[in-house]
């Protein structure tokens, strides 16, 4: 965050995202099937204006409903939660029409909707650039808050300790049909619960 909201700091320059995996994590990375969510080991170091953090032992997968097969991809990190960052346990890095992401988000924030911050990123692994300079990306990543807790907490600090759900757009996409009372069936149908998740 810069003065607590996601954007370009006060020089214009968007802030520097390097992901650095060891050889044969990064090799093991590159061979995951990109439908699976299996993590590897990575290191998140940020550079915002003058702030440096580094974050070790985080988690890096691949993310995305429709995504995945892209050339570039997207990226889920997930960051100790004994050592947060910016109070955050984790990070969306994503690939697709990064500028309609970002507007949209800042729309919808306007407007007065929860919706998720955004930030556009230069994002690194191992010293190489993934992004691509013209559509869909124009160089730059999009950083999409998760909806998950902590996104309770930013868009409902009064009454943060309700129910967060999210809804799927992949091939198991969420219809808004009312499915009965057994859970079970909402988790088939592409809903999952995020926030206070050992309470069913």
């Amino acid at each position: 965050y810069v003065g607590g909201q996601f954007g370009r700091n006060d020089t214009g320059e968007q802030p520097f995202y390097r992901i650095l995996m060891t050889a044969s994590e990064r090799q093991a990375f590159d061979a995951v099937e990109r439908a699976s969510d299996a993590e590897k080991n990575a290191t998140l170091i940020t550079i915002d204006q003058d702030a440096v953090h580094v974050r070790h032992n985080c988690g890096i997968r691949y993310r995305g409903a429709g995504s995945r097969g892209r050339a570039q991809a997207g990226y889920r990190l997930n960051i100790p939660t004994d050592h947060l960052w910016n109070g955050k346990s984790a990070m969306n890095l994503n690939s697709q029409y990064t500028h309609a992401q970002l507007i949209g988000s800042k729309v919808a924030l306007k407007a007065g909707l929860p919706a998720a911050n955004a930030r556009p990123v230069q994002l690194r692994i191992n010293a190489s650039n993934p992004a691509q300079s013209g559509l869909p990306q124009f160089g730059s990543y999009v950083h999409v808050e998760p909806i998950n807790n902590e996104f309770a907490d930013v868009h409902f600090p009064a009454d943060s300790d309700g129910n967060v759900y999210r809804a799927s757009s992949g091939s198991h996409a969420a219809r808004l049909t009312y499915l009965g009372t057994n859970p079970s069936a909402y988790l088939s149908a592409g809903y999952s619960k995020t926030s206070n998740t050992s309470e069913n």
